[in-house]
């Protein structure tokens, strides 16, 4: 069997397109919106009060590994969603020293108007790229994304500590 082999100008234009991609994902994520409830929060806010109402009396430090953030950012942004009412601390009985992290009501109907929200915007992005796109382009799309995600955390050129939490599904980010 003969390799199947590009050449480097289509590659190069590929290599455009993803990071163009990147780029633009990047820059959505970190644009404040609102998700229905007059608030405006990014996608890295209104997600790290997802995943506490899905780990409900996790420590920052269990957060900051789980939803793939400095412990830093997870403490500045739980501070953030404690003064405004949607989350509250509380010592763990078995160590005081450790403060565990749970959503109060607010903060679980900020969350619940969140998930609505996104729901309606994937249906949204879905149609979108059905008019240019079959259901089985998309789903090779994902696909796609999977292999490739998997092949970047594999990279033999990713340094030993982040290579390691890599390969956890844990990503070291900065603040």
């Amino acid at each position: 069997m003969q390799e199947d082999i590009i050449d480097p100008i289509t590659l190069e234009r590929r290599a455009e397109i993803i990071y163009a991609f990147l780029d633009a994902y990047t820059a959505f994520r970190n644009v404040p919106k609102d998700y229905g409830t007059g608030e405006n929060f990014t996608m890295t806010q209104i997600h790290l009060l997802d995943y506490i109402d899905k780990n409900p009396g996790s420590t920052i430090t269990d957060i900051a590994a789980g939803y793939r953030k400095s412990k830093g950012l997870v403490s500045q942004m739980s501070t953030a969603f404690e003064k405004m009412g949607y989350l509250v601390r509380m010592a763990d009985p078995q160590d005081a020293k450790k403060q565990r992290l749970f959503l109060t009501r607010e903060g679980k109907q900020l969350n619940n108007t969140h998930l609505h929200y996104d729901v309606v915007h994937r249906i949204a992005d879905y149609r979108y790229l059905r008019q240019s796109c079959s259901r089985e382009e998309i789903d090779h799309f994902y696909k796609v994304m999977e292999i490739f995600t998997e092949r970047i955390k594999s990279d033999p050129f990713l340094t030993p500590a982040f290579a390691a939490a890599a390969k956890d599904g844990k990503f070291p980010v900065q603040g």
